[in-house]
């Protein structure tokens, strides 16, 4: 009789546990694409955005609700099914990729959000954007009038005071006649030379520009210390000073002037700076 009813009581336990579990199945969908990822292959920059269509199906018995579809970047903009998907019936997700400025190898994940088991579901794309062909503005995009530049700036990191160091900038001629290329009020301690100086129509050269570091005044490294904390004095004392009547009447306050006030410390600054040189 015990055993009986020990074997009743284990059956119960079994159905409910069944019933459960049942429950629980019943409040998830399944998700079920007929791919998680693809690849583009190699796309032009200039082509236009790349779409594809992440179909899926419901293979659950209760409807899908996709809450939200995000991207791993802003270059991937995602739409998708907005109505619940029914048992059996299907859906997508619309992935848009935009190459444009995004040259080379991709790889970019979308996140599916819905009421899916781990109630995320994540798809990748991937290819290749093949650059596309840049104007002549584009190449050189610093406008010097005749010329144009590749770029205008020159890194040469770290120079010691016993050093030389040579950078060179690109340059095309854009004006359709010759162009003849020199400099004025170049510093002691720097050299430049254009290694071609008349240059023909749509022709191309470099300037090159060394950096004489024995030809720079240097300070020590206390001396620099120094020239900070005076610096630093000097400003505070400066800007106490924009109260005073005769800043307020050439420059304004700060409150209601700033611009004026700011070329004021820059005056400033400028004389500090000559004074210091000499």
């Amino acid at each position: 009789m015990k055993s009986t009813k020990y074997a009743v009581q284990l059956l119960t336990v079994a159905l409910l546990l069944f019933l459960g579990l049942n429950v629980v199945a019943q409040t998830t969908a399944e998700i079920t694409f007929e791919t998680m990822d693809h690849d583009f292959g190699k796309i032009k920059e200039d082509s236009g955005p790349a779409n594809f269509n992440f179909n899926f199906k419901n293979t659950s018995k209760i409807p899908l609700v996709i809450s939200n579809v995000s991207a791993s970047c802003g270059c991937t903009t995602p739409e998708w099914s907005k109505e619940p998907v029914l048992p059996g019936k299907s859906g997508f997700v619309k992935v848009s990729y935009n190459p444009l400025n995004r040259p080379g190898s991709f790889n970019k994940t979308i996140s599916v959000m819905a009421n899916i088991p781990n109630g995320v579901q994540v798809l990748k794309i991937s290819g290749e954007v093949l650059p596309k062909s840049l104007t002549v503005n584009e190449q050189y995009p610093i406008d010097l009038g005749k010329i144009r530049m590749l770029n205008n700036n020159l890194s040469f990191v770290r120079i010691k005071n016993d050093e030389k160091k040579t950078d060179s900038l690109k340059y095309i001629n854009t004006s359709g006649a010759k162009v003849v290329i020199g400099f004025k009020g170049v510093p002691a301690h720097l050299v430049v030379k254009a290694l071609l100086a008349v240059v023909e129509p749509n022709g191309t050269g470099y300037l090159v520009v060394t950096y004489d570091g024995t030809k720079v005044k240097t300070i020590t490294r206390d001396e620099f210390r120094q020239r900070l904390k005076d610096y630093g004095r000097q400003r505070t004392a400066m800007i106490s000073c924009m109260t005073c009547s005769d800043t307020v009447e050439r420059y304004g306050t700060w409150d209601n002037d700033p611009r004026r006030a700011v070329q004021r410390e820059i005056e400033w600054e400028c004389r500090w700076r000559n004074n210091d040189e000499h």
